[in-house]
């Protein structure tokens, strides 16, 4: 009956922002879509990168931005999966609060799911977004 859903948004994404490194540039609409095309090959074969938002704020507090800081530093693209969020627009939220944290940008979120992307400078085969054609600058 009358039970109030809880918006669960860990406390710990607004604090200590930008603990990972500078913030990266906003990535523009081909460069999302490359990256979404890239995620879906890789996702067969199975090279993708994925993570799961654990539900207890206590696993989240110092390790779940360590986790995703390291598999951004060895993968570029990563998939995180946010089943315990409530509703799916606050998945929305949390993605783009993520992001901010490990300096990476969000390239999609659909439903419970997110895609984040921070360039590498140590890979040796690092993802090479296309030139956005509007300003040809490189990214």
């Amino acid at each position: 009956g009358n039970e109030k859903m809880l918006c669960f948004v860990p406390v710990w994404f607004s604090s200590d922002a930008r603990r990972y490194g500078s913030p990266t540039m906003a990535l523009s609409g081909a460069q999302r879509r490359f990256l979404r095309s890239t995620a879906g090959i890789w996702t067969t074969e199975g090279k993708l990168a994925t993570l799961t938002l654990p539900a207890s704020a206590d696993v989240l507090e110092n390790s779940f931005p360590t986790i995703l800081d390291r598999e951004l530093t060895r993968h570029e693209l990563v998939k995180v999966r946010m089943p315990a969020l409530p509703k799916r627009n606050v998945c929305r939220v949390v993605a783009n609060q993520l992001a901010e944290q490990v300096a990476a940008d969000v390239a999609q979120v659909i439903g419970h799911t997110a895609l984040l992307y921070r360039p590498s400078k140590s890979l040796p085969k690092p993802i090479q977004l296309p030139i956005d054609a509007k300003d040809g600058s490189p990214p």
